[in-house]
């Protein structure tokens, strides 16, 4: 049992697989109809101080689907924290620590929810901090490459996207913890992976290509995200209407497949031109299933986390 979860270094090998077992017995319970109580008369507390939709939703569906209940914020434009009295988040924290049995949080600095967990008593899970890490995103990707194809062992993962993203970084962390084959980066022309990245390559196998045709040729499954993304280290980013176009090495399109490349392709949202909507429909596009699974995996992580609580 772990106190909090803030990053992919909190958790061992051990610890996932008995994550990915419990998400598969949930997985049974829901498609049997079984009703679930594990964490009846539990409460969840999620605190998003950054824009959410699919793992503010997925959170408050897996707890609901517990037995238990949830409060939540409501985002800091609503809250306390960004009225007149701007109310500090320690103070908050220690407010919301008296109404919940745990906390999933969101924050636009770096290490936020690490300072948050030593203001509280409860669990801390981290919902995405800064540029830092996003660990619950990085289980349920990883959950969902071990469900298609049959464990990680000795197998190519291809990841394409944004390489400073919070979410490359602690999928890249995860797959460490396994005996995978060799990591494929799909990245823009003349783009080289970061010194985090490479830290952390250390000991793996790697390369680098420039365009979707070599990744889905090589790899055995493919999890890409946008080439461009917003300031992780601000509360909001405005909307963009012009953004520049991608190129077309860089977009998943189903022109792009053939008979023997037709390998399975996540995207953990939210979606832009990098994922061409014509690939809607084709079956081994499963980003929608992948959401699901996520559903499943912090089902299994608020069971590990608020089961037993005090």
């Amino acid at each position: 049992m772990i106190g909090n979860l803030l990053s992919m270094n909190d958790i061992n090998l051990n610890f996932i697989n008995n994550l990915f077992e419990q998400a598969n017995r949930y997985e049974r319970a829901l498609k049997n109809n079984k009703i679930i109580k594990d964490l009846n008369g539990k409460v969840l507390a999620t605190l998003f101080y950054q824009p959410s939709t699919r793992t503010r939703m997925s959170f408050a569906s897996a707890m609901f689907r517990l037995g238990g209940q949830v409060i939540d914020m409501g985002g800091p434009k609503v809250a306390r924290t960004d009225d007149y009295f701007d109310e500090s988040m320690a103070d908050t924290i220690k407010y919301i620590s008296q109404y919940s049995n745990a906390m999933v949080m969101r924050h636009y600095e770096n290490f936020a929810v690490e300072k948050a967990s030593n203001i509280t008593n409860i669990p801390m899970i981290n919902a995405g901090d800064g540029t830092n890490e996003h660990p619950t995103q990085a289980l349920l990707d990883l959950y969902t490459m071990t469900k298609e194809l049959g464990g990680l062992d000795n197998k190519i993962i291809g990841i394409g996207g944004d390489i400073n993203c919070r979410v490359i970084l602690s999928i890249v962390m995860g797959l460490e913890k396994f005996d995978i084959k060799k990591i494929i980066f799909l990245l823009p022309n003349g783009e080289e992976l970061n010194s985090d990245i490479l830290h952390l390559l250390r000991n793996t196998n790697y390369s680098i290509v420039h365009n979707v045709e070599r990744i889905l040729e090589q790899a055995d499954i493919l999890d890409i995200i946008p080439f461009e993304l917003p300031d992780f280290n601000s509360a909001y980013s405005e909307k963009v209407d012009n953004k520049p176009q991608l190129p077309n090495n860089l977009i998943v399109s189903k022109d792009k497949f053939n008979n023997k490349n037709t390998i399975p392709v996540l995207s953990p949202g939210p979606r832009e031109d990098e994922l061409s909507s014509d690939t809607d429909g084709m079956s081994n596009v499963i980003f929608t299933k992948q959401a699901y699974n996520g559903m499943l995996i912090r089902m299994s992580l608020l069971y590990y986390f608020m089961k037993y609580d005090n």
